[in-house]
């Protein structure tokens, strides 16, 4: 009988789960500073389909300006103020601070997140692959600008590798060479 009841929690949380995946796809009202605080624009914010990024958009400007927030590579949300939102990425700094319009909608956003994010942790398998590209944001520069600093920091890594395996030389090579001759 235990493991009937534990059955039906487990199809119960799946449930609940994806109704919060479903809220967050449909989207909702946030607010973004801007101008070092000074002011602040309304953000249409959404999950994306694949569950992969965070999308948003801002609401009333002529500018058009919209952008993504790469959910695969962020490692934490976190509560900011009483209404305020943050996502940190893998060095600790804050890459997108949002403010909702109560601390409800906040908490129901970051639990969503926390638990997705925990299901790639705990499944890697349904972690989704990065999928942000340039033509989801608005700022081209500051998109290239980061996509060159990963690029770096692959090949800084690659060259530390190789530098590793890399010790002995062609030690052997040159005794059998040397072993021919």
């Amino acid at each position: 009988m235990g493991q009937v009841c534990a059955c039906l929690e487990e199809i119960k949380e799946d449930q609940f789960s994806r109704e919060r995946i479903q809220m967050m796809q449909q989207g909702d009202k946030f607010m973004r500073s801007i101008y070092l605080g000074l002011s602040s624009q309304e953000l249409t914010v959404n999950l994306s389909d694949d569950c992969a990024k965070i999308c948003w958009k801002v609401n009333g400007s002529s500018s058009n300006e919209q952008g993504e927030v790469d959910l695969t590579t962020i490692k934490q949300i976190r509560a900011s103020g009483h209404q305020g939102l943050q996502f940190s990425g893998p060095d600790g700094k804050v890459v997108f601070d949002i403010q909702a319009e109560d601390a409800s909608k906040r908490d129901k956003w970051m639990i969503a997140i926390n638990e997705l994010i925990t299901t790639w942790e705990t499944d890697p398998e349904k972690k989704p692959r990065s999928s942000v590209s340039s033509g989801g944001t608005s700022n081209k520069a500051e998109y290239f600008k980061n996509r060159q600093e990963e690029i770096a920091k692959r090949e800084k890594e690659a060259a530390e590798k190789k530098a590793k395996y890399n010790i002995g030389g062609m030690k052997h090579t040159a005794q059998i060479m040397a072993s021919r001759a």
